[in-house]
């Protein structure tokens, strides 16, 4: 009984080492032996195919696999600038150029401005120019720098003197790559400064003339005796009244109402007024018709509490003296 079980455990060993293990591929070349005809192998990225020679089978290399080598993306090259030319109109400069490559939605132009480093007297085109510097961004092929930009510019990286000039290029932006900065077109300092001083031309403020109010000169009301009052004040018409007309003013017409200094001062009465008014809109012509107005009055009253040129009572008909 033992030996048997004993034979059992070392078989099923022997079977799981077998499953769990597999056995290297061997190396396969031109020539070394085979075992089955017309069968084929990779190896080392080759394939050998089992054929007979003589009375033998070997091995025949029949083809390598070859790893692809990725088709590089051709690479757009942006062409440059170089047909700028410029207007100088004495106050600003339009560069405009052509653009020979394919137009995208996202193609954008940009300026770069440089400023001559040395300050030689003759100035041309392949001295030597400081780094550009990206002055504008745009997207049309044309833009217009002023020539105060230009000047401010260069008074910002150096003094601009006789000999100084600045330098424009422009490159092209496109599907995020750039082209590189074109041919350039300077200006000397000589014409950055022709910028225009603004002339501004004085208007003179109108000279004021004073004009002296005219002096006023009070004149105080009479005041009646006692004598002269009586008990109702004294009579109007010893104080001026005479008909319908008060010190030569007439009674009737156009009448403004004034705080100070008035033709006839007058009381509103109820019983025994000297006049009878009555307030019209128009034609005031006769005794007591009165057109209250606020400018070319014919006469001006002021209504007073205490002893009065006259007194009225307002009516609405029958106008006139008591």
């Amino acid at each position: 009984m033992r030996l048997e079980k004993s034979k059992c455990f070392t078989i099923t060993t022997i079977l799981l080492i077998g499953l769990t293990s597999q056995p290297a591929q061997a190396e396969i070349k031109v020539g070394s032996v085979c075992k089955k005809f017309g069968t084929s192998e990779t190896y080392d990225n080759k394939i050998f195919t089992c054929v007979k020679s003589g009375k033998k089978l070997v091995w025949k290399f029949t083809k390598s696999f070859s790893t692809p080598t990725p088709t590089p993306s051709p690479i757009k090259i942006i062409s440059a600038v170089n047909d700028m030319s410029a207007n100088n109109d004495g106050s600003s400069v339009t560069y405009k150029f052509s653009n020979v490559n394919e137009i995208t939605a996202d193609t954008k132009y940009e300026i770069g401005l440089s400023y001559l480093l040395n300050s030689g007297n003759d100035i041309k085109l392949f001295v030597s120019y400081s780094d550009i510097v990206v002055f504008k961004t745009f997207v049309e092929p044309s833009v217009v720098l002023t020539l105060l930009e230009l000047k401010n510019f260069v008074a910002s990286k150096s003094t601009v003197v006789p000999g100084i000039s600045v330098m424009a290029r422009v490159r092209i932006l496109s599907n995020g790559s750039y082209s590189s900065w074109g041919n350039g077109i300077y200006l000397t300092a000589e014409q950055i400064n022709t910028v225009p001083i603004p002339t501004q031309t004085y208007v003179p403020v109108p000279t004021q003339t004073y004009v002296p109010v005219p002096k006023q000169t009070y004149v105080p009301v009479p005041v009646p005796t006692p004598s002269s009052l009586g008990s109702s004040g004294g009579s109007s018409r010893t104080r001026g009244l005479s008909g319908c007309t008060f010190n030569g003013k007439n009674l009737y017409g156009r009448v403004k109402i004034v705080s100070y200094f008035p033709d006839v001062t007058v009381k509103e009465a109820s019983y025994f007024a000297d006049l009878r008014v009555q307030k019209v809109d128009m034609f005031a012509s006769s005794c007591g018709r009165w057109q209250f107005v606020d400018s070319f009055p014919d006469f001006t009253i002021k209504f007073v509490d205490y002893f009065p040129d006259i007194t009225i009572k307002f009516v609405d008909m029958f106008p006139g003296v008591n």
